[in-house]
């Protein structure tokens, strides 16, 4: 029986090729990470749209009911009309009905949130959306 053994160099040049394979999977591990650290990034961002999305599609689920919305509130605004602004509520103020809390006599003219009547000049609140984006 013979036995085999190896030279010198032989002995180096199995030494370099393990050299070279380890730098290689050194290489190979730190890209995989890289690429591992990207797609955490991405997953992060994806889940953030998704939940953004959510948000949106609850915020706009009843869009459509706007101009329906619009219709009744000007079938209110007809039905209850000026009778509003004719006297103070007893609960505006101090609950004695005059709307200014310091027991004295009713403001003539102003915003009814300042306990009177609106002067003639007055102006009532404008619609934010205009009628055109209701339809």
């Amino acid at each position: 029986m013979k036995l085999l053994a190896l030279g010198p160099q032989q002995t180096t040049l199995w030494w370099v090729a393990l050299g070279i394979g380890l730098v290689v999977e050194l290489v190979a591990l730190s890209l995989l990470e890289f690429l591992l650290g990207l797609v955490k990034t991405i997953d992060d961002g994806v889940l953030s749209v998704w939940e953004m999305g959510k948000r949106v599609a609850a915020n706009t689920a009843t869009t459509w009911m706007f101009n329906q919305t619009a219709q009744l509130a000007e079938e209110l605004e007809r039905e209850v009309g000026a009778a509003t602004y004719d006297a103070p509520l007893a609960s505006q103020g101090n609950g004695q009905g005059n709307g200014q809390g310091n027991g004295g006599p009713p403001s003539q003219g102003g915003p009814p949130s300042q306990g009177g009547p609106p002067s003639q000049g007055a102006e009532r609140p404008r619609r934010s959306v205009p009628r055109k984006y209701l339809t």
